[in-house]
């Protein structure tokens, strides 16, 4: 009987290092693809191709920028947008909006802005964007547009939450984008490992007193359902059109 314990035991003890080697030698593939990839070609066309979408892209954040500016920018309330994953690797977990309900001249022409990393060279640098480099951008468009590029191009799921707030916490939020617009390095480094899309909507929602403080949530979905749990959000269902926008 003592035999065939020790036996066992050896066993399920093979059983669990085969385990944790087939799971070392996984992540380690990934991690060596990972940085080793480049991701997108090298070439001085790819570059310029890179060079001139990025120069459109900055320009229109510009116009955008005037418009958050602008004593006219007003808004009735907030949603938060969850956009589902993605094709691309930096897609695969999902991605977070935040709506400015009202702020447009229709329903469509709402703002929204995400936080992305600013990825200002070339070949993108993937272990800056993994623990810390890059600039935090506060990407500003239009809900059509993120419609159209995220949905209609991109096939993504596109939900929208109804974000309970006051008065105060909409005045305190829009004057602490702002500062983060006109100052890119308050809010940190930007690192999908610590300060991603989800960690940088809590801490702007924080610092607007949002009482979210715990939601804890490193995941694009985790931060639903955390908000969710607490009060805060208020799931309004699937969008698949813009006409029934709230308003």
């Amino acid at each position: 009987m003592g035999n065939q314990i020790l036996v066992w035991s050896l066993i399920n003890l093979k059983k669990r290092y085969l385990f944790s080697f087939i799971i070392s030698l996984t992540l380690g593939s990934f991690l060596f693809w990972f940085f080793a990839n480049p991701g997108e070609a090298t070439s001085s066309e790819a570059f310029q191709k890179w060079s001139n979408e990025r120069q459109l892209n900055l320009t229109k954040q510009k116009l955008m920028e005037v418009e958050i500016f602008s004593p006219q920018f007003k808004f009735e309330s907030l949603e938060v947008v969850y956009v589902g994953p993605g094709k691309p690797y930096f897609s695969w977990w999902g991605h977070l909006l935040l709506r400015f309900v009202g702020s447009g001249t229709q329903p469509e022409k709402d703002f929204a802005v995400g936080f992305v990393a600013d990825f200002n060279d070339f070949p993108l640098n993937k272990y800056k964007g993994l623990m810390g480099g890059y600039t935090v951008m506060a990407k500003l468009d239009t809900l059509e547009n993120y419609y159209r590029d995220y949905v209609v191009n991109q096939n993504r799921e596109f939900v929208r939450y109804p974000l309970a707030s006051t008065q105060l916490q909409r005045d305190l939020l829009k004057e602490n984008l702002k500062a983060w617009i006109k100052d890119p390095t308050k809010p940190g480094s930007y690192s999908f490992a610590k300060n991603n899309c989800v960690g940088l909507m809590g801490n702007l929602l924080e610092e607007s007193q949002f009482r979210i403080k715990g939601h804890d949530s490193f995941f694009p979905n985790d931060f639903i359902k955390n908000l969710s749990s607490m009060g805060v959000l208020y799931q309004s269902g699937k969008s698949i059109g813009l006409v029934g926008a709230l308003r």
